[in-house]
Order: C-alpha cells, then structure tokens, then sequence
C-alpha cells in the first residue's frame, strides 16, 4: 500500500510538474513526448477541466498544496481518494476563481471518499488491536470487518462521527466481534 501511495505522489508531482510547463511545451511545438501524452491522459480522466495550458498555474499551486494536504491525512480527508479531491478542488476553482479557498472546501467534502482507503484503515485498526493477543482467525475477523465498513460506507455522503460509530457497530455484528 505504501508502494502505491509513493507512486500515486510520484504521478502526481511529474503530471503538476508537466501542466505547469505545458504551455512552454506545446508553443515549442516539439515532437509529443511521454510527458505530453501524460498531459493527455489527465484530460481524458477529467474531460470537465480545460486543457491544461489554459489552467492558472497559481489555481495549480493551489490544487497541489490540495493534494499535499490530503497527503497527510488530517481527520478531516481520512477517508479520501487525494488525487480525485485535488482535482474536484480544481474543478471548483476554475469554476469561482475570485472565492478564497476555504470557501470551496464545503462544496466538495463530500466527494472523493474511497472505499479501498477506508477499508485499510480499518483493517490496519483491527490488526493493531488483535496483534498481542492470543485470539486465532484475527486476520479473517479484521478482513470480514474492513470489508464491511468499506461496503456501507462507498454510497455515503459523509462519513461523519456518529454514522461510522453505527457502521462499526454493523460490522462488529456482522463479523461475530
């Protein structure tokens, strides 16, 4: 998980890196590179935002101190896809570049949740509570538990206090806790 956690952040800088100079690149009008097509390929993932010589780069500054700031996993963006929110981010901007971010943190705090960082969180949870002690199967009980949470949680819109204690609680259930 660390090893695409690095590669996720390593994409992530080479393509900012890429569509800050993009607009250097493309009025050279060199042959496409692999950095190019890169350029290319983020387009197509988010066809919403403009092409990228056509981004602000201070609203890309912005959308990488975003990314950086999911990174470290305040509470706020546990449960987050970092990539998906900074472009979400973006996308907001773009669409009301004289608001101050912190405005635009509410219009998008519900999106970007995944399921597949919820679900290592909670197993990771499980695992450090299980590990010193002598109960046998923790790996499948802490499994069948991540799965859970990750499962009631992928259709919610938020994933505040009060509705995780009950999916929790479900998942303990569920999984004979």
């Amino acid at each position: 998980m660390n090893t695409h956690k690095l590669l996720n952040s390593i994409f992530f800088f080479f393509l900012f890196g890429m569509l800050a100079l993009s607009g250097n690149v493309y009025a050279q009008e060199l042959p496409q590179t692999k950095q190019q097509r890169s350029i290319q390929d983020f387009q197509l993932d988010y066809p919403e935002l403009p092409p990228a010589e056509e981004i602000k780069p201070e609203h890309l500054y912005e959308m990488q101190e975003v990314y950086e700031l999911c990174e470290t996993r305040p509470e706020s963006l546990l449960f987050k896809n970092c990539r998906c929110y900074s472009m979400q981010f973006l996308a907001a901007r773009l669409e009301t570049p004289t608001v101050q971010k912190d405005y635009i943190y509410p219009v998008i705090k519900e999106t970007c949740n995944d399921p597949g960082v919820v679900a290592g969180y909670y197993y990771n949870t499980c695992f450090n509570n299980f590990l010193n002690t002598a109960m046998r199967d923790w790996e499948k009980l802490c499994t069948c538990y991540a799965n859970y949470i990750a499962r009631e949680t992928i259709n919610l819109r938020t994933l505040s206090y009060g509705i995780m204690k009950r999916v929790r609680r479900g998942a303990r259930n569920h999984c004979d806790f």
